[in-house]
């Protein structure tokens, strides 16, 4: 049976946001009291391995606090299964991958430009932290109502060839691929280039899809 959750650790779910089945599943919510939206992640894979790449990850997300990083607000693990989760501040948005998937690819090469270059302000202080994001996509490339652009935090870890990827393989760098240790966030600009390229084309080059 698949879990319900009416609430999380004193937040209340109001919808389903994304499911990656058997792996984990994103609701909005808001914590009791508050107006304040939030992205609830909830890893749900039963994998050891999955389950501390999660957690380090987001030991690390909650670190940073840059505009143009979607907030790393709460996290913690449920009693009922020792199941993680974490709470990111949740604005309403469009997503890179909404626009191509409405509109096709970009006709101006100044908007994706525009996004890329503010997705780059944000992972500079992901640098600056000695870490890298691991899941920039177009899913993950937002622009909210107020022309904000915004990386989000709703991937969760998959396991590819015995490799813990924290993000898509279609965007991975040879060395995460490669599971070296020393991934830094030219990773996240090898992922971020991926993105500059479907934005244009509406494709991605190492797979064909979109995502």
């Amino acid at each position: 049976m698949t879990p319900s959750y009416p609430e999380v650790a004193g937040y209340t779910i109001d919808e389903q946001l994304l499911e990656e089945p058997g792996v984990g599943r994103v609701f909005v919510g808001r914590r009791r009291g508050s107006d304040a939206l939030v992205a609830l992640k909830i890893l749900e894979a039963e994998n050891e391995d999955l389950r501390r790449a999660f957690l380090e990850r987001h030991e690390f997300l909650t670190k940073l606090d840059h505009p143009n990083l979607a907030r790393t607000v709460d996290a913690g693990v449920l009693e009922r299964g020792s199941t993680p989760w974490t709470a990111t501040a949740y604005v309403p948005s469009l997503t890179a991958s909404e626009l191509l998937q409405w509109l096709g690819p970009l006709g101006e090469e100044a908007l994706a430009v525009r996004l890329c270059l503010a997705v780059c302000q944000g992972l500079v202080h992901v640098e600056e932290h000695l870490g890298y994001n691991g899941d920039v996509r177009p899913r993950n490339i937002a622009i909210t109502s107020t022309g904000a652009v915004l990386l989000l935090d709703l991937g969760f870890p998959s396991i590819v060839g015995g490799v813990v990827m924290p993000g898509a393989f279609d965007y991975a760098a040879p060395e995460v691929l490669a599971a070296r240790i020393d991934v830094d966030v030219r990773a996240d600009l090898h992922a971020l280039g991926v993105c500059l390229f479907m934005m244009l084309t509406g494709k991605n080059p190492l797979s064909g899809g979109l995502a």
